[in-house]
């Protein structure tokens, strides 16, 4: 997944955000736990997935983030829609399958611990939780994009700054 958060009519000075982060700014990462004590360095897409690895059981989750520095504490966020597209012009699956197959249900969280790209592993993820979190349902087609209504996630954000540290991508089923 590629993210854009779009944010409109921030109460009182009825601003609009778009933020599209590019994965070049070291702003996402996946963590598995295949490797856990190493970092994904480099990542282009966003997977969360059940898969095997090596032909051992795999799991792997999403963690990104958007500057969020420019909105004031406390303000009134009226709409946050989070933009997930499908990226469909490089190998996404594992062993040559489709991006979206199978029981894929997720869950956006928020991610309440300070991680960086560069050092985040499996084991040392950063905490979430699941205050507001907002349903990815399963997927009906293989390069499926979404659009989620994250504005209670945000409002979180705006809200309490020194806990919001962007978002996690997991799946319900992680078996």
């Amino acid at each position: 997944f590629l993210p854009l958060l779009f944010l409109s009519n921030i109460a009182f000075a009825q601003t609009n955000i778009v933020l599209q982060p590019h994965y070049e700014d070291g702003n996402n990462t996946y963590l598995r736990d295949f490797n856990p004590t190493s970092p994904a360095i480099g990542a282009v897409d966003l997977t969360s997935y059940v898969w095997t690895c090596d032909g051992e059981p795999c799991v792997g989750r999403a963690f990104f983030t958007f500057d969020l520095s420019s909105i004031n504490v406390g303000a009134i966020v009226e709409n946050a829609t989070l933009f997930l597209y499908a990226n469909t012009t490089t190998t996404l699956g594992f062993g040559g399958t489709e991006p979206h197959t199978g029981v894929n249900a997720s869950h956006l969280f928020r991610v309440t611990e300070d991680w960086d790209y560069h050092t985040a592993t499996w084991d040392t993820q950063p905490d979430i939780t699941f205050d507001n979190s907002v349903v990815i349902p399963t997927s009906i087609d293989p390069v499926q994009d979404y659009e989620l209504d994250v504005t209670e996630l945000v409002q979180d954000m705006v809200n309490e700054p020194a806990s919001s540290y962007g978002f996690s991508i997991q799946l319900d089923n992680e078996v």
